[in-house]
């Protein structure tokens, strides 16, 4: 688990590592005590795999990656990174595209605008052999508990798509692998 404040809000983005180790679908199954705390803190952001498992990487989005990029070795790059669990994705999980997880995370924070948040009570299970480190959403506030944690419910996809690929084509514009053999060591010297 990496817990990380933002530099421009007093909130933290917590970003946990999901495993496939039981049955409970939505956990942080290890460090579960850890993130208890963190979200205790009443500073976190969460973006949930409902809405992660909206930003697809679909062959459409690679080829506009490609295109923007005009077909550069870092784009390439780009994209066999993206599809690097496609085959985990659709064998076990039964999708067509891989999703995106923390690159969701990191984007709530950058640009809010593109997602619904709610502000709701979110435990974290640390006493069940079942389902430890299930993130249990209070969403219809019904406990009573004290609000912790923003969690977003929606992101506009298309918004999403466009910031990455901004940002791909920024990182494009400057990567060493589009230079041609011997230009990357002349402008290292």
């Amino acid at each position: 688990m990496a817990a990380k404040r933002s530099r421009t809000k007093n909130h933290f983005l917590a970003l946990f590592d999901y495993f496939s180790v039981s049955p409970s679908l939505t956990q942080i199954y290890f460090q579960s005590e850890a993130a208890a705390v963190v979200f205790r803190t009443g500073k976190v952001y969460m973006v949930p795999l409902e809405v992660t498992h909206t930003a697809l990487a679909t062959t459409q989005i690679m080829q506009r990656i490609m295109t923007e990029c005009d077909n550069s070795p870092f784009a390439a790059l780009i994209c066999e990174l993206l599809v690097f669990f496609a085959s985990t994705y659709k064998s076990h999980f039964g999708f067509a595209h891989p999703p995106l997880h923390d690159p969701c995370a990191v984007a709530l924070l950058i640009s809010p605008q593109l997602f619904e948040v709610e502000h709701v009570n979110v435990e974290i299970e640390t006493g069940s052999h079942l389902s430890p480190g299930r993130t249990v959403c209070d969403m219809f506030k019904l406990t009573g508990r004290t609000i912790n944690t923003r969690v977003a419910t929606k992101m506009h996809v298309e918004g999403f798509w466009d910031m990455m690929i901004t940002a791909i084509r920024q990182a494009n514009a400057v990567s060493s692998l589009n230079r041609k053999q011997g230009e990357a060591l002349e402008s290292l010297l």
